[in-house]
């Protein structure tokens, strides 16, 4: 069991290794996993060009995540005080970059992530930020990610320590980069994490839906993301959601609005004729392009805000 000490408004974990992160109070460890030996590609620029530089660093790594029960807590407001902690420690900084500015979508997806519920990311805002330590086979790496849901604060600290087994081919502090992985197809891209995430955040987007600009009507396919809402609705018959759609930023304020509408109005008669969840269970909404999530820059951003998003309105 990990031992934890309060120092004022922040636990201070004590882990043996060469970072100990003091987080707020109201915090909740969700994973902890350690390699004994491996190679990690550390971040250590932004994405350009479809492309992230890193640093290859080899020993023990721990990947570890927290939600932080505090409503309001940015994902900039953590990474400042994580910030102070890695340079009064000793480290370096590499990289210190919020979304945007890191690359958004092409950085999110060229990063080592934990998987839901273990770790969530608003592509919109998450806060990165990697160090070093030492020299030679001493060097230390760490990488800190920051996020939020819409409930929670979010963070995940990966760190590589010295032990790995030397080899003649060794790759420590060869640097490199790395294409971002590719988002999963839509017809895999959801599974039960949806209800995980609907339970521990309050929304969810359903990602396998896939609307084309200025279009509402959804296609005939057996969705896998609306079988496991209504699964879940027709079981939880007290929990009441909304439907939002959102657009892209191609076009008039009032066409997307409309758009959006129709969307998230598609998405409530396929749940109601086809799926058989109860009417009083749902509404509709259609807030356009005043929500988006990423950037409308680029065709990948633009797909991205074109989505139907749950957010849970009434709970037991």
């Amino acid at each position: 069991m990990k031992k934890l000490a309060v120092i004022g408004a922040f636990l201070w974990p004590h882990f043996g290794f060469a970072f100990e992160p003091a987080l707020p109070v109201a915090t909740v460890q969700l994973a902890d996993k350690t390699t004994a030996d491996m190679t990690y590609a550390l971040p250590v620029g932004v994405a350009e060009n479809d492309q992230v530089p890193t640093l290859k660093l080899r020993g023990q790594v721990e990947q570890q995540s927290w939600r932080i029960d505090e409503g309001g807590t940015s994902p900039r407001a953590v990474m400042e005080t994580l910030r102070t902690q890695v340079v009064e420690q000793g480290y370096e900084i590499m990289l210190d970059c919020p979304a945007q500015t890191c690359g958004g979508f092409g950085f999110r997806y060229a990063i080592d992530v934990l998987t839901p519920p273990d770790m969530f990311v608003d592509l919109a805002h998450f806060h990165f930020l990697s160090a070093t330590k030492g020299e030679g086979e001493d060097r230390k790496g760490l990488a800190i990610l920051t996020s939020r849901t819409a409930l929670a604060g979010m963070v995940q600290i990966t760190e590589i320590t010295s032990g790995g087994v030397a080899t003649s081919d060794r790759e420590s502090s060869q640097t490199e980069t790395v294409r971002p992985v590719q988002r999963p197809a839509p017809e895999t891209a959801q599974t039960t994490d949806l209800i995980s995430e609907l339970q521990t955040s309050g929304h969810a987007v359903l990602e396998d839906l896939v609307f084309e600009t200025g279009a509402s009507a959804l296609g005939e396919a057996e969705f896998a993301s609306l079988t496991l809402l209504a699964t879940w609705l027709r079981a939880n018959p007290e929990i009441r959601v909304a439907l939002v759609g959102h657009t892209d930023n191609t076009g008039a304020a009032e066409t997307n609005l409309a758009v959006s509408q129709g969307r998230a109005d598609a998405v409530l008669q396929r749940l109601t004729d086809t799926l058989e969840v109860p009417a009083a269970q749902l509404e509709a909404r259609g807030l356009g392009y005043f929500a988006p999530v990423t950037s409308n820059k680029t065709p990948q951003g633009r797909d991205l805000n074109r989505r139907v998003e749950v957010v849970v309105v009434s709970t037991p």
